[in-house]
């Protein structure tokens, strides 16, 4: 089991990384369309450059060249572009201060280099493990310098209230790619994997709770752009909410409390998106046997229908993030899970899966047809009326998402083998809908925080039911490919083990098929 959970980790973390490598991608491209690097900062691209450069080298000295290896060498390369955009666009001021920065980067791209060939070549007189170990430490210093080198535009966040020196696309990548590097450094045993990513996850996510409170407001960005137009004309900006004739209220006491519901926000979003993934292994398995063995529809078809649902229900209630942006992630997911399972499923159940691919079509579509007509006032609702409507009809199919991996339970009990049951999907829904539920109780948002009461709990009945159920090892076994022998010393006879039927064996051993 753990075999096939470490290629699936290995490959997520090599598509986290190339993601990663391209999340500076918007932002250097807005340089290059204004010709202006703007509040941007160095410090990232070239931290990211020389980071790459130690990981990729230590990756061939450890023998890991996929994914380590061949990852950092893309992201070195995409790194290296990034930092040439960067020096065409920025001011003749600003050139003098990265002539330096680029001139030590690039005296410790070298130092390293010369150390990795003396080293490779037997001058240093150490083995390429040795090597390796001293580059891991190295490797250490210059990862925390990259995992925090956005915070060194800190200062000047907190003094200007404007979060937009902050990369918030490779802030958050690197969240989600340090967690994934995370798992695989702990089940490789590699210490300095595992650590310098735990410690990244961590500074990564402070990155991002400071973005999302500093956010520019919509607002801000009109008075940006009415100053780059006019910059000695003071410009009044009054929102409809604002009581011009009454006294300024003094937030500052309730800063710490919207600190906390940003990071509940944050966290909500990467939970969901890990939800989202959750069932990639059981998919994987799928793929990998061409067989969707004892793994049932109804979940995957729920999930891509609950999470349209959402998605509507987040862009009627003007909830962009983090409700709309993660159920369309969620949704994208799902469509490419039932096409894996469709894929693989016998003829003799595919007619089936037609009626149940038909039935969540077609409430789809009524989502979709409902909420234009809705927004385009052919139903004289506001949006806000169409988005409560969409909420109450999403509850019923939260339920059924929540619910539909109990659809296995008679059988459950029958073989008492709770191998159908999707595990990683019910362990990541009692966490997601847990987070959802704290975030619309703060919120205030009955839809969010009443479905997710109710999910929590199901949820939850389905790990109990699971962890009474749960297959052996033997069964886990049999599962990846494996065959059970029992050899009978009165007989010499050899049987194949049935996983409902356990005899005494005398002595048991496996055998690969």
């Amino acid at each position: 089991m753990s075999n096939w959970f470490s290629a699936v980790l290995n490959v997520a973390a090599a598509i986290a990384q190339v993601i990663l490598s391209l999340s500076p991608a918007p932002d250097i491209y807005n340089v290059h369309r204004r010709r202006d690097v703007g509040e941007m900062a160095a410090l990232p691209l070239v931290a990211m450059a020389v980071n790459n450069h130690v990981w990729m080298l230590y990756g061939y000295l450890t023998d890991n060249l996929f994914p380590l290896s061949a990852t950092q060498a893309f992201s070195q390369l995409a790194a290296i572009i990034y930092s040439v955009i960067y020096f065409r666009w920025s001011s003749e001021l600003k050139r003098k201060e990265l002539v330096k920065l680029f001139s030590r980067a690039f005296a410790l791209h070298c130092a390293l280099s010369l150390y990795f060939v003396l080293g490779v070549v037997g001058v240093t007189d150490q083995t390429n493990p040795e090597v390796g170990t001293w580059f891991g430490y190295v490797g250490v210093v210059i990862n925390v310098w990259m995992y925090a080198s956005p915070l060194g535009t800190l200062k000047h966040v907190v003094k200007t209230k404007d979060s937009t020196s902050i990369p918030i696309n490779l802030s958050v990548m690197l969240l989600i790619s340090t967690l994934l590097w995370l798992g695989t450094g702990i089940l490789d045993c590699d210490l300095f994997i595992a650590g310098i990513n735990s410690v990244g996850a961590t500074l990564s996510l402070i990155q991002i709770v400071v973005y999302y409170h500093f956010r520019p407001t919509q607002h801000d960005e009109l008075l940006l752009h009415q100053q780059d137009l006019a910059t000695d004309m003071p410009v009044v900006i009054a929102t409809p909410k604002d009581d011009t004739s009454s006294t300024s209220l003094d937030t500052s006491t309730f800063k710490p409390m919207i600190i906390w519901v940003d990071i509940l926000n944050v966290v909500t979003a990467v939970a969901q998106v890990i939800l989202s993934l959750s069932l990639t292994p059981d998919l994987y398995n799928v793929h990998r046997r061409k067989s969707t063995g004892e793994m049932v529809a109804l979940p995957l078809v729920a999930m891509a229908v609950n999470n349209h649902a959402w998605m509507l229900y987040g862009y009627l209630a003007d909830n962009m993030f983090p409700i709309f942006a993660t159920q369309a992630f969620s949704q994208t997911a799902a469509l490419i899970y039932n096409t894996v399972f469709f894929r693989y499923t016998v003829p003799e159940k595919r007619n089936a899966l037609y009626k149940l691919y038909s039935r969540a079509f077609a409430v789809h579509c009524a989502f979709s047809i409902y909420t234009i007509l809705g927004v385009a006032g052919v139903t004289n609702q506001t949006k806000g009326q169409v988005g409560d409507w969409v909420g109450y009809a999403a509850i019923v199919i939260n339920i059924w998402m929540y619910a539909s991996p109990l659809g296995t339970l008679k059988h459950v009990i029958a073989t008492k083998n709770a191998a159908s049951i999707p595990i990683n999907l019910s362990v990541m829904i009692f966490v997601s809908a847990s987070l959802w539920l704290a975030s619309g109780i703060v919120d205030d948002d009955f839809f969010v925080w009443g479905i997710n009461a109710i999910g929590t709990m199901l949820s939850f009945i389905q790990i109990v039911v699971y962890y009474i159920f749960r297959p052996t090892q033997q069964q886990d076994e049999m599962k990846d490919g494996d065959l059970t022998v029992v050899i009978d010393n009165a007989t010499t006879t050899a049987t194949v083990e049935s996983p409902a039927y356990k005899p005494m064996p005398s002595p048991a051993m496996t055998m690969k098929k």
